[in-house]
């Protein structure tokens, strides 16, 4: 499998997919997914023109950097839901831009969220790390058009909209460490990598954190990469990868240069830890090595978070592995 994958530069779009969701443990619901898209990075004028079929289109984003992409759906005659995180750099003008814009956009606010969505009715869903506003950051996308996925979604949306919390996170603990000066310095990556994979078990989780203490459990002598933008709460990640590998695993973390600082305090803590930084990541990946091959794609970046976040829980084919591994091996690994 490993030889069979090509990295394709192609425009983004989805193909018509059926899902069944066939459990739902509290904590998320999984499904069968006969095919679905996965990115490195978007084009989100190509993205958007795939919606020309739809009559609203719900976005939730934690900051956005211009306002082309809100214009060409309201254009276009849509009518819009957009949730902004009122803690973002971007909020303040963002949101003054976009008052009065059209009486198609309806804009809420949310100090909560980082997810990152866009909804076009019936069934076209997009969830991954990139905002919507162009990157030049390596990312990690999952897309899909399937009606009961656009549901579960279109749910969860409502839920946020009507001020639903589904967890109350209590304050952690946790070792100051500052960031790395560094963090401003990007070298542009331009690369759209995309593949669309087939016969999957997946599980959605959309409406909370991820608790990578439980996620971690029953792993035993494998190889785990995890990519980042950042490093929140230092202590609890210094737990979650002294556990990866007091368990046998072996752990390499890929994250931004934001993260310098605290990578090389985990490496004294943890000496077989081994890393990489680049100032182009912003992908929240885990990739999980052995007979059965994982892929966690999240908007969570590698730590503790009380924010709404979105995990997408890849299993079945290797694909999605080796996709992510091959192109991460382009950067740095």
């Amino acid at each position: 499998i490993k030889n069979q994958i090509e990295l394709k530069f192609e425009a983004i779009g989805g193909t018509d997919i059926m899902a069944r969701f066939y459990k739902n443990d509290g904590g998320g619901v999984y499904c069968y997914v006969d095919s679905m898209k996965l990115a490195t990075k978007l084009d989100f004028n190509k993205l958007l023109n795939q919606l020309s079929n739809s009559t609203k289109v719900d976005i939730i984003t934690y900051s956005f950097d211009k306002l082309d992409f809100i214009k060409m759906l309201l254009n276009q005659g849509k009518s819009v839901r957009l949730i902004l995180n009122s803690k973002s750099r971007t909020f303040k003008r963002a949101y003054g831009d976009l008052v009065g814009l059209s009486d198609n956009l309806a804009i809420y606010v949310n100090d909560k969220i980082h997810s990152k969505w866009i909804l076009g009715d019936s069934q076209f869903v997009y969830t991954g790390s990139q905002n919507l506003e162009d990157s030049d950051s390596f990312e990690n996308i999952s897309i899909f058009n399937d009606s009961k996925i656009y549901e579960y979604y279109e749910s969860v949306f409502n839920n946020i909209l009507q001020g639903i919390t589904p967890y109350n996170i209590k304050p952690i603990n946790n070792t100051l460490i500052p960031n790395s000066p560094t963090a401003s310095c990007y070298v542009p990556y331009e690369k759209t990598h995309s593949i669309n994979v087939q016969n999957l078990d997946i599980k959605f989780s959309a409406n909370g954190m991820v608790n990578w203490n439980q996620k971690f459990n029953g792993y035993h002598n494998r190889d785990i990469l995890i990519t980042t933008f950042s490093i929140p709460k230092f202590d609890y990640a210094n737990e979650i990868v002294n556990k990866i590998l007091r368990q046998g695993n072996r752990l390499h973390i890929v994250a931004n240069n934001i993260a310098k600082n605290k990578l090389e305090k985990l490496k004294e803590n943890n000496p077989s830890l081994t890393y990489s930084i680049s100032p182009n990541i912003h992908a929240k990946l885990v990739l999980v090595d052995g007979k059965n091959k994982i892929v966690w794609s999240s908007s969570q970046n590698f730590g503790s978070s009380t924010w709404t976040e979105d995990t997408v829980n890849i299993k079945g084919e290797d694909t999605p592995y080796y996709f992510y591994k091959k192109a991460l091996q382009e950067l740095i690994i």
